[in-house]
């Protein structure tokens, strides 16, 4: 569909409210002329380019819209968080809310929970599409042997303890408060190395930059950082035997996908350390092999990684990790259900 982007990035596609608004003024337009060989058409809409379709369309009967916010500005504290996007999504959802036919779901308990504190929907609403993990993705395809080959062609000894964190490098995902925790670490406890992968296709330039300059201050060549997206490495360094923590040190999040797909494929004596924001709460609740810090501090993630070193293991974790399939086909039904008894 045609938009205000260039198509030169994923930021670019991304963009900001004049995108957003083209992406779902040009997906009406489409929608629309669909109408005219279907009686019922049912757009599953992601995220906030597609949240205004219904402003377009106020009275079309024959559109019912699932939207389904995979972030929003009221939780996320990012370059295109502002008041300009807060009101653009709550005109988009107060439009949603007063059609009778259109329902919003939620990926998780903490976008439920922000949906109804921050933006008034009501229960009657919501829907759950809590994400959960496609066990047959091909990033999954990822094997032990394709760890050791990394491994080895980036001189990474076979008797150290790796600590793995993955994930875009933006300000979201909080590498720049963990780096000079790791790098404290690693001084205390010489046996680890840091395998960081940190895509840079959505990040900016300053970001990155101050990236580089930490991971030249850990010492002793403790650290291996890739700024290329690769698809299946993650899922070949999770299932490594030397893999003892996995970190997920984010400032906010919607329903995170790494520590899922870490609680999937992990051994089953790796520890995990998390910020304690509520998505990742809801996650690692349940888990004995997990260790939050709640303070967003370079002391406190090097606490956080201490304790996990000293953890004796003792609680098993069940690791019930969430399928994406069921999910979906889960809130479409009931999408789908409340439509037709007009809730």
């Amino acid at each position: 569909i045609p938009t205000f982007s260039d198509g030169s990035d994923e930021g670019a596609i991304w963009g900001g409210p004049t995108q957003w608004l083209s992406a779902s003024l040009s997906a009406v337009s489409f929608t629309l002329a669909l109408t005219e060989k279907y009686k019922r058409v049912i757009v599953i809409a992601h995220d906030t380019i597609f949240a205004s379709m219904r402003t377009y369309i106020p009275d079309e009967k024959r559109v019912q819209i699932i939207w389904i916010p995979h972030s929003l500005g009221s939780v996320f504290r990012d370059e295109y968080s502002n008041a300009e996007r807060i009101a653009l999504e709550k005109h988009a959802i107060a439009s949603l809310c007063d059609s009778r036919r259109d329902c919003i779901g939620y990926i998780g308990n903490s976008s439920r929970d922000a949906l109804r504190r921050a933006y008034n929907v009501p229960s009657r609403l919501l829907v759950p599409f809590i994400n959960g993990v496609y066990r047959k993705s091909c990033m999954f395809r990822g094997s032990r042997r394709g760890a050791v080959a990394f491994l080895r062609n980036h001189d990474i000894s076979p008797d150290e303890k790796i600590v793995f964190v993955w994930g875009r490098c933006t300000y979201q995902k909080g590498y720049d408060v963990f780096l000079p925790a790791f790098g404290e670490f690693v001084r205390e406890y010489p046996d680890y190395h840091l395998v960081a992968i940190m895509p840079t296709e959505t990040s900016s330039s300053s970001y990155v930059h101050t990236i580089q300059e930490q991971l030249e201050r850990i010492p002793n060549k403790k650290v291996t950082a890739i700024f290329n997206f690769e698809r299946t490495l993650p899922g070949s360094m999770l299932r490594y035997s030397n893999v003892d923590m996995v970190v997920f040190p984010a400032r906010f999040e919607g329903a995170p996908l790494t520590p899922l797909e870490a609680l999937l494929l992990a051994r089953d004596r790796a520890r995990f350390v998390y910020s304690q924001i509520p998505p990742h709460n809801d996650i690692f609740r349940e888990n004995g092999g997990a260790v939050g810090f709640g303070e967003f501090s370079p002391s406190a993630i090097y606490r956080a990684l201490v304790e996990a070193v000293h953890g004796d293991g003792s609680e098993k974790a069940s690791r019930v990790v969430p399928d994406f399939v069921q999910n979906t086909s889960g809130g479409i039904d009931s999408a789908l259900l409340s439509c037709v008894h007009g809730r």
